[in-house]
């Protein structure tokens, strides 16, 4: 983690103001996001485990979620460059959760002697050693002193949205429109590569709701974060089948078959819940599209 930089000067709008007693909840959701991105890289420059790693990146999509809101309704702040900060180390560090989050799928969808199982773990572990090292370079890379910088200056920009508000639901209202065309595509051909694009689609309305709209978010965001979580694992199980066959000589006919019907049974039993929760007149999204028709509290 870089210790020097140069940061960026002048006075920001609402710095400083002695009006200004209180932070907004925006504000303080903001800058508790930032913080624990500073500390997160803190812990996982001691370890990088599966846990740490997953909390950073978490705390990284929410600072950066906050700027891909405010991009569109505050020119003057540095969102841009806060979020191509972000981006380098989150992007570095989803290369080794992947491989993190297969390893316990490997184990949890196997017994121990499984000859899949093994070659598997020996060639992701080699991959993990390199990962490893590739990450611990982006820790070192990242310019904390400019991130606690933004931290403190652009938490001013948050107190008072004014008119912005209407721009931020007029945002939400698109990255519903995203979720729902994605969701009907989904059902309706049962890609892959629909329901990864459904899942990116769900985490950046959830991330929204949660910044801009803690009202709304009170009312749905367990749902949206179990969705997040069934749509989440659907994809894990995906990228698994697609790295089996790199097990080798081990992957024979009956053991392609086996491994391939246990993960689909996986996936199948997280879809059929995500259709339970979203499908029908009473579904979720149902739900969801009702209450953006409303004002926001």
């Amino acid at each position: 983690m870089k210790k020097a930089a140069n940061c960026p000067k002048g006075k920001k709008r609402g710095e400083g103001d002695p009006a200004r007693s209180e932070r907004s909840p925006l504000e303080t959701r903001f800058t508790r996001a930032m913080r624990r991105v500073l500390e997160g890289i803190e812990e996982a420059e001691h370890k990088l485990s599966r846990k740490t790693v997953h909390a950073l990146r978490v705390s990284i999509r929410r600072s950066r979620s906050v700027a891909a809101g405010m991009r569109q309704v505050d020119p003057e702040g540095d969102w841009m460059e806060l979020s191509r900060e972000g981006r380098k180390l989150f992007r570095r560090l989803g290369a080794l959760r992947d491989l993190q989050v297969m390893l316990g799928w490997l184990r949890a969808l196997s017994e121990h002697g499984n000859p899949v199982r093994a070659a598997l773990l020996k060639k992701i572990r080699a991959l993990e050693r390199a990962q490893l090292k590739r990450a611990r370079r982006a820790l070192e890379r990242f310019d904390s002193k400019r991130w606690r910088h933004w931290a403190e200056t652009l938490s001013a920009h948050l107190h008072d949205l004014g008119e912005g508000r209407n721009e931020l639901e007029r945002i939400a209202r698109e990255r519903f429109a995203e979720v729902t065309r994605l969701h009907r595509k989904a059902l309706r051909r049962e890609s892959i590569e629909t329901w990864h694009d459904l899942r990116i689609a769900v985490k950046r309305f959830r991330y929204t709701i949660e910044n801009f709209f803690p009202d709304r978010y009170a009312d749905w965001g367990a749902s949206l974060g179990h969705i997040q979580d069934l749509l989440g694992e659907v994809h894990d199980l995906d990228v698994l089948a697609d790295f089996l066959p790199k097990a080798g000589s081990p992957w024979t006919p009956s053991e392609r078959r086996r491994w391939l019907k246990r993960i689909e049974a996986e996936r199948q039993k997280r879809l059929e819940e995500y259709r339970s929760l979203t499908g029908g007149r009473g579904g979720f999204w149902k739900a969801v599209a009702a209450g953006l028709a409303k004002p926001s509290p």
